[in-house]
């Protein structure tokens, strides 16, 4: 974006021309049009001269896809939240107040997930669900744990019958002990905003 730049310095007693007052109101236009041009504007993501970051929610480009109703958007498409802690996306109905300004509710979505079996890495950043149907041996690891905020991580386990290695640092929740797993497991990895540890709940599935 191109900055504002002075097309005339007026002193006192200057005689008052129309072609001097026209080049600088012209000069202020093309400044404005481009601060707001959708290619060469603020992008207001956060950077140096890009502006402020403003948290946006887009939908699908097919307008058929929406339906807009006192309090209601229903979309076929997928909706793309964009806030301070990165992009998201949401498929199926949202629900919020008809004066769009309280928190409304998810009432249906479907989590991403992760089905590499003998992927040794629960990175956060690609699924909130994981399955693991272990082959060998294997040495888990946390990826991508979010600074900022709570996040939960679920895995379905199946081990069959080979040794499973634990991040270091976990608090494990009720026994205190690496839970002993059975032939299908869920354990979930939980950070909660404020608390830099992250603690695994485990509930056997099969025995």
């Amino acid at each position: 974006m191109a900055a504002y730049t002075r097309q005339s310095v007026f002193n006192n007693g200057d005689p008052n021309d129309a072609t001097q007052i026209n080049a600088e109101f012209d000069q202020i236009v093309l400044s404005l049009d481009e601060a707001f041009d959708e290619e060469f504007g603020h992008a207001h993501d956060g950077t140096v001269g890009g502006g402020p970051r403003i948290p946006a929610i887009t939908i699908d480009d097919d307008p058929a896809a929406v339906t807009v109703t006192p309090g209601t958007v229903t979309t076929t498409g997928t909706v793309i939240v964009d806030d301070f802690q990165g992009t998201g996306t949401l498929t199926g109905n949202l629900e919020g107040d008809s004066d769009g300004v309280h928190t409304g509710a998810v009432t249906s979505y479907v989590e991403g997930t992760n089905v590499s079996y003998d992927n040794t890495s629960l990175d956060f950043d690609d699924s909130n669900v994981h399955v693991r149907d272990l082959t060998a041996d294997i040495i888990l690891t946390l990826d991508n744990v979010p600074a900022f905020g709570s996040s939960k991580l679920e895995m379905i386990l199946k081990t069959n019958g080979y040794l499973v290695t634990w991040p270091a640092g976990l608090v494990y929740e009720g026994t205190g002990l690496a839970p002993e797993l059975g032939s299908i497991d869920r354990l979930i990895f939980s950070k909660y905003e404020g608390d830099s540890s992250i603690y695994l709940m485990h509930t056997p599935m099969v025995a």
